[in-house]
């Protein structure tokens, strides 16, 4: 149920401090006290940043050495591979992170009249409004924010082990990672199996979205001509997205430091690579036809 966000958990209600996210075993309890927003499994609802502490509280329960998660992934995947991604990121390093922006208000509008669609406006009014889930869950923590103001370029957050909002890397790490999973380098051929198909596509009540997802994973399609492909992977606020083309087994990755208005999939910065890249994938298979 966490791993396809219908365990109910979109956000925790309990006021997050700095100390007690350093603190595995408080959000352990604050995750035990936590009374779900809707009946575990009857709907979807993308559970954004409390989704990180889930997670890293289930490595913890089964990994045999109980390690954190940012330290699991270091040890066991990160390292070994040679990719430049961190979940809970060394101070030294501090220096190399590019600050982030949040887009102004004539770049919001300036989306909007570029693709009305990328999102569903109404939907993210609407919650607003009334304070639904998308709100609560920009109010909480109130150290890590990006909604209502940007507060992720403080270095302090950065060794902070939360997946769901402070992993940090480069496109390319991201883009290799995905290469490696999916072909099989870091989970068994029948775990590939798994993540290669959808279990869910249900409207998510959260983002006001319908999409396809299971394992973690979200899938999209991308259609040239005749041919439709498979895109397995995640996208992130403002833009950012990771995506793993089962057909031509291709992996790209796709960072902004500016954010924008659209999900990852709809980003205007996103979209244009995007269609180069399958753009290309055509003019090669019909130049190799010839």
């Amino acid at each position: 149920m966490i791993m396809a966000h219908t365990a109910g958990l979109a956000h925790l209600d309990e006021p997050i401090t700095f100390e007690d996210a350093q603190n595995h075993e408080r959000m352990a309890e604050i995750i035990e006290n936590q009374r779900p927003h809707w009946t575990p499994g009857e709907k979807t609802g993308y559970h954004a940043v409390a989704y990180g502490w889930i997670v890293d509280q289930i490595v913890r329960r089964n990994d045999p050495k109980k390690r954190s998660i940012g330290t699991f992934f270091r040890e066991e995947i990160a390292v070994p591979n040679d990719i430049e991604f961190y979940i809970g990121l060394p101070l030294e390093l501090a220096h190399r992170v590019a600050r982030l922006s949040r887009t102004t208000p004539w770049q919001r509008f300036d989306e909007i009249l570029s693709n009305p669609k990328a999102i569903d406006y109404m939907h993210i009014a609407n919650d607003m409004i009334n304070k639904g889930f998308l709100y609560k869950m920009g109010q909480n923590p109130t150290w890590l924010q990006s909604i209502f103001k940007m507060t992720l370029n403080n270095p302090d957050l950065y060794i902070l082990e939360q997946p769901a909002a402070l992993g940090i890397g480069t496109a390319r790490a991201m883009a290799k990672l995905f290469d490696l999973l999916m072909k099989g380098k870091i989970v068994s051929p029948e775990m590939v199996k798994k993540l290669s198909i959808p279990f869910k596509c249900d409207f998510d009540i959260v983002t006001g979205v319908t999409l396809p997802r299971g394992h973690g994973l979200t899938y999209v399609s991308e259609t040239r001509g005749n041919d439709t492909f498979t895109l397995i992977g995640h996208a992130g606020l403002g833009g950012q997205n990771v995506r793993y083309d089962v057909e031509n087994e291709l992996s790209f990755g796709y960072l902004s430091n500016g954010l924008k208005n659209g999900f990852g999939n709809s980003a205007r910065t996103y979209v244009p690579l995007k269609n180069a890249i399958y753009d290309s994938i055509v003019k090669f298979r019909e130049s190799s036809s010839q």
